[in-house]
Parts: structure tokens; sequence; C-alpha cells
């Protein structure tokens, strides 16, 4: 009898909250959660097709991405960082909310490590490209009760400041490359 009571207090203490308490939700309705404490191997995330049909324009058409492709544009990225790319970051201009971006501002900004970031994965076939948008995101704001993973598949997360805390990559999976690595500016 002892040996099963302390069975369930471990396993009570090592799990995470599957229900929500609704005081606990009223005091603290967001919990943070930083990639560079999270597990290594699970910090890869892909959004789900309804979460971001609004998210595009018209000349974009949204697709279901494969864990196949996750993985080829997951790998794309890191070779083009491990090949020094990552020092060029393209800074969006403040006509990017209409879909209108500009790179021709330029930094020298090193981003964290690819191990620092959550990574969360969309994809859209655009003039016969089947690209990959990677959103970088060093911590994020959960609802209380719900996991990381849930809340990345769920929900387009893109703040628009933060700096090296934050950015995106777009790859093209038809020419194998990244065509764009952006920062966040500091707000």
């Amino acid at each position: 009898m002892i040996v099963v009571l302390v069975v369930v207090a471990g396993c009570h203490y090592t799990s995470k909250p599957r229900t929500v308490d609704s005081e606990q939700a009223r005091l603290y309705p967001r919990v943070p959660y930083e990639a560079i404490k999270d597990n290594k191997d699970s910090l890869d995330f892909i959004l789900s097709l309804e979460a971001f049909y609004e998210e595009f324009g018209k000349d974009k058409k949204p697709y279901q991405l494969s864990v196949d492709e996750m993985k080829m544009a997951k790998k794309i990225l890191e070779k083009y960082v491990e090949d020094g790319g990552n020092n060029l970051v393209a800074e969006p201009k403040a006509s990017a909310k209409m879909g209108k971006e500009g790179c021709d501002v330029m930094e020298n900004i090193k981003p964290l490590p690819l191990t620092h970031y959550y990574k969360q994965y969309l994809g859209y076939e655009q003039k016969g490209h089947h690209i990959v948008e990677i959103n970088l995101l060093a911590f994020v704001y959960v609802n209380y009760g719900e996991s990381v993973s849930a809340y990345l598949q769920r929900v387009y997360s893109l703040p628009h400041d933060g700096g090296k805390h934050f950015g995106r990559v777009l790859v093209d999976l038809t020419d194998k490359k990244v065509i764009r690595f952006s920062l966040n500016a500091v707000a």
C-alpha cells in the first residue's frame, strides 16, 4: 500500500497540469516558457492548417506541412546558420502589416543559437514554390494548463518586437534554400 502511494505521489509531482483550476487561471492566465529551459528534442512545431488561413494574402496558398517537410526545412536552416548566413539579418519595414516587407535595411546582429528558439513551421505555395515560414520564439506565453506544443500548433505566434529573441525565416523547399532570415527590432 505504501509503495502505491509513493508511486502516485511521484507521478503527480512530475506531471504537468491537465485540468485548469479556475482560480489559478484567473490569477495567472498566461504562463511563460523559455526554449532554453525546454527539452532540445521538442522545440519544433507544425502549425495546423486551420490556424493560419487568415494570415495569408491571395497570392499564397496555405497547405499542411508534413513532418518530413518540416525536417527538411529545419535541416536547410541549420546548414544556413552553420555556413554563417545567420549574420545577415533583414529588418522588416513598418509596411510589413500591409504584406509588403522591405529587406533593404541590413544589420549585423547575431541571433541566439537555434536550440534557444521554439520553431513554429507553416507552409504555403507561392508562384509554384513550396515555402516554409519558420517563426523563431525564444519564449512564449501560453494559457494556464495548456502545453507549449498544443499552443504552438494552434496559435500563429509572431511578435513584432523583442530583438534577437524573436525572428522569422523563409525557406524555399523547391530550391532548397533560405530566402529570408530576419530578427525583430527592439521596441
